[in-house]
């Protein structure tokens, strides 16, 4: 009880030295108790390692997150070494956390596969897309009530069904009923030849890659990979459609008959064209899963016979009809030689939410008004969109980058974002406006992965307005190495674009307004650090557009932090995303899933300017004066001056909540004290729930120093805070006042369903659960040895997990029951 008193008083003193932006308090989402498991950080899979979604409803009630094992006694499946998916709900009582790992009761091997079963989530949380890592045809055991053994395939897990313990919450997509392809005259078993790629927002559409014949129309001859999606709003025998059928054009040389193997892509691809072999399927499904974008081959005529070229094609589902994206408009003409042909290179960036805003990247000319000479650079490429109302009407386009030089606009990567309605882009490249603009020399990610600092690229938005699509506005002149503000791999990609548009969040080296970044570490050499920045395309006269939002305002040199490989950052696990940089400030990339797909992207950025992000320098009167006194303490004791601390902010513009700094006003949201790093995870539509990661305990329910999912969350009257615990009785004396086991009476369950009571307290103190011993001592028992154990393997080595895994075979083997053990 004792161990308890002080953390509360701890937790009490904490509370009360530091106050929230916005009203907010800390509640803690993860388990009290973890059962020995450890929560991963946003980057994980960013290198390839095993990797899972961490992502919260709009409404901030939910968040999905990932560990790595079960954070429950008795779960219902482990897959550990993989990761293990955890959904947290919040309820008037305080959050209830639960694996949602596929239920097994055989062991069915390690599955040559990376990521997390767990491939999508809705928006709400409410329903996932799962595949489970079978490692044959069949799933064993099956997911299905009263069924023994069932064909591998993809699921839709409900959350509602699964909470009530209804059979069959684990909804399978593929069934006998509703695949209606045949394989020499008999239907196809599907058993493990579908892989999610895809899904629209509310997952009741979803895409995959499929090696059988799933539907009508194929190829007798053979089994090509193809993409099919399939709806539940349907019936059953209409659920699943062929997509990758190309346009029948007679022009063209592809042949009338639908089922033609001429008519069929080669080798298609949602959304844009792999590259080492990262995916990027950002809007490649409409949210109505109506119009499913993807790039394939069509069999054209040229002069030396039929060629195969890869395009870009629209699929309307609902209207069975295919319309190629990027055909160049009337008057234009397309290069018509093998030579030539092997030479297009058409990427699709993003569509906007309805998809009939289509953004693509290609190296030939398809507008009158495009200045690309074809061949004449290889690599060079302009930006279209192409205006879609219909399929029957065809591409609208428009050259977006005409005007940025007669070279051609020289496109990087392409789009870092759009608004949800598609009437404002931002992107970069190496094109300028003549006369007078400075045109850069950044080098594609595709032909150069990293970027020299002393190339230079110009930052753009361009807006539909009256109409017509205005000419690109410049917004700043970034750095070769900002690449992760512009990076065509969206497990790289550091920017974000308020849904409305008006806003865009990107962190760069380079004094973009004045302030001084660089290093006060004598280390860094000189170096500048990353700072992150905020574009206001709607910013009034006199306002400045750009501000730097985790600059100082002091005016004093940063103290960032050094992203190397192995360097094991919580923001960047494998330096990845930074490497080699210096980093006062960052927003994170977009989650990933595996190391070729990232399909999530975190809600730092909201439409009222709003931005979360991490900053290793201090930038409230808390974190400075904690980082002075870690560093008058290290001076005392002759020991290296410690660098910045990675915590979480929020900043909000100019005029927002009174706020009136020219910068905007940042606020803390981490805790101040805490010499270890936090990091954001994501935040509601609303921005009142903000979601991190830190080893700080912030609340009185967190009883160990793991890493823990918080929520800062602004209190309201209609989203009241959730109650402290009440306060601990008035200390009393003698034989009476000490139970046989510790615990707190009165405390309800905190931050979980499964949390089991206070553990072991500061050190040197036995925690309360502790067994007493005949001496009057506390007594360890073998399974709290083998807890503790585990708890200093994780806070010892918590990235490097080969390093942990062995260390907890050794706490295993020292400390696991033995046979006929005594049982106290």
């Amino acid at each position: 009880m004792l161990a308890t008193l002080l953390a509360f008083g701890m937790h009490a003193a904490i509370a009360a030295a530091q106050t929230l932006p916005d009203g907010r308090a800390w509640e803690q989402v993860s388990p009290a108790e973890k059962d020995g498991a450890s929560i991963e950080p946003l980057t994980e899979a960013v290198a390839g390692r095993v990797g899972g979604l961490s992502q919260a409803s709009t409404d901030g009630s939910a968040m999905t997150y990932v560990a790595n094992g079960p954070v429950e006694a008795r779960p219902e499946g482990n897959r550990a070494i993989e990761a293990t998916q955890v959904l947290s709900t919040r309820t008037p009582n305080g959050w209830v956390s639960r694996g949602i790992v596929t239920p097994h009761k055989l062991g069915e091997g390690l599955a040559n596969v990376s990521g997390n079963e767990y491939r999508r989530f809705s928006e709400d949380l409410s329903l996932a897309i799962v595949q489970p890592f079978a490692l044959g045809a069949l799933q064993e055991p099956g997911l299905q009530p009263g069924l023994e053994r069932e064909e591998a395939t993809v699921y839709r897990r409900s959350r509602a069904a699964c909470d009530a313990g209804a059979a069959g919450c684990f909804e399978p997509i593929l069934t006998p009923q509703n695949v209606t392809g045949t394989t020499a005259g008999q239907p196809t078993p599907f058993g493990g030849a579908a892989q999610v790629l895809g899904a629209s927002p509310s997952l009741q559409q979803v895409v995959v890659e499929s090696t059988a014949a799933l539907a009508p129309p194929a190829d007798p001859a053979v089994e090509p990979e193809e993409l099919y999606e399939i709806d539940a709003t349907r019936p059953a025998g209409e659920q699943v459609q062929l997509v990758s059928l190309v346009p029948e054009e007679h022009e063209d040389g592809c042949a009338t008959a639908a089922a033609s193997a001429e008519c069929f892509a080669s080798a298609p691809v949602l959304g844009a064209e792999e590259v080492e072999p990262y995916r990027n399927v950002r809007g490649a499904i409409s949210a109505d899963g109506s119009r499913v974008f993807w790039t394939g081959t069509q069999t054209v005529s040229s002069k030396e016979g039929l060629v195969a070229v890869r395009h870009l094609f629209a699929r309307d589902t609902h209207l069975g009809r295919t319309v190629r994206i990027d055909k160049a408009e009337r008057g234009v003409l397309e290069p018509k030689t093998e030579t030539t042909l092997g030479d297009i290179h058409v990427q699709m960036q993003l569509a906007d939410r309805e998809g009939t805003r289509i953004f693509f990247t290609d190296t030939v000319p398809l507008t009158t008004t495009s200045n690309l000479k074809y061949a004449k650079e290889a690599g060079v490429a302009d930006l279209y969109v192409c205006e879609l109302p219909s399929v029957e009407a065809g591409c609208r386009l428009t050259d977006l980058t005409a005007s940025l030089g007669r070279e051609g606009g020289d496109v990087l990567a392409g789009v870092i974002g759009a608004s949800s309605d598609g009437t404002t882009a931002y992107f970069a490249a190496n094109g300028a406006p003549e006369p007078g603009g400075q045109r850069g020399n950044c080098e594609s990610p595709q032909i150069r992965p990293r970027q020299s600092e002393f190339g230079t690229c110009n930052l753009y938005v361009v807006k539909y307005e009256g109409g017509v699509w205005q000419p690109p506005r410049l917004i700043a002149q970034l750095s070769g190495r900002d690449d992760s503000a512009w990076s065509y791999r969206t497990g790289q990609l550091a920017a974000r674009v308020s849904p409305n548009g008006r806003y865009l969040a990107f962190s760069s080296e380079r004094e973009l307004t004045g302030f001084h970044n660089v290093d006060a570490n004598p280390a860094a050499h000189g170096a500048h650090d990353q700072e992150v920045f905020r574009y206001d395309s709607q910013a009034r006269e006199g306002e400045d557009p750009l501000v730097c939002v985790s600059c100082n305002s002091e005016g004093r040199a940063p103290k960032g932090v050094f992203d190397a490989a192995g360097a094991g950052l919580l923001v960047d696990t494998d330096g990845a995303v930074w490497p080699g940089r210096w980093l006062a400030a960052v927003i994170p990339p977009w989650t990933s899933v595996t190391k070729e797909d990232a399909p999530y992207q975190s809600r730092y950025l909201l439409d009222d300017g709003v931005v979360f992000f991490d900053s290793a320098d201090p930038l409230s009167k808390e974190a400075l004066e904690a980082a002075e006194q870690r560093e008058a303490a290290a001076q005392r004791e002759g020991t290296a001056v410690p660098g910045g601390v990675m915590a979480v902010y929020e900043n909000e513009p100019f005029g927002t909540a009174g706020c009136t700094g020219r910068d905007g006003c940042a606020g803390l949201l981490s805790g101040a004290e805490d010499p270890s790093e936090s990091e954001f995870l994501d935040a509601s539509e609303s921005g009142r729930d903000v979601f991190l990661l830190t080893s700080a305990q912030l609340a009185p329910t967190d009883i160990d120093h793991g890493y823990d999912v918080y929520d800062a969350h602004s209190c309201s009257q209609a989203e009241p805070c959730l109650a402290p615990p009440p306060s601990p009785p008035a200390q009393c004396t003698g034989e009476a006042c000490h139970p046989a086991y510790g615990g707190v009476p009165g405390w309800a369950p905190g931050g979980t369903s499964t949390f089991s009571g206070p553990s072991e307290g500061p050190k040197g103190l036995p925690g309360a659960g502790v067994l007493p011993s005949k001496h009057g001592k506390a007594s360890l028992t073998a399974k709290q040895k083998l807890t503790r154990a585990l708890r200093a393997c994780r806070h010892k080595h918590p990235h490097n997990r080969r390093v942990r895994a062995a260390c907890e075979r050794s706490a295993r083997k020292a400390y696991g029951a033995r046979r006929g053990s005594h049982r106290r």
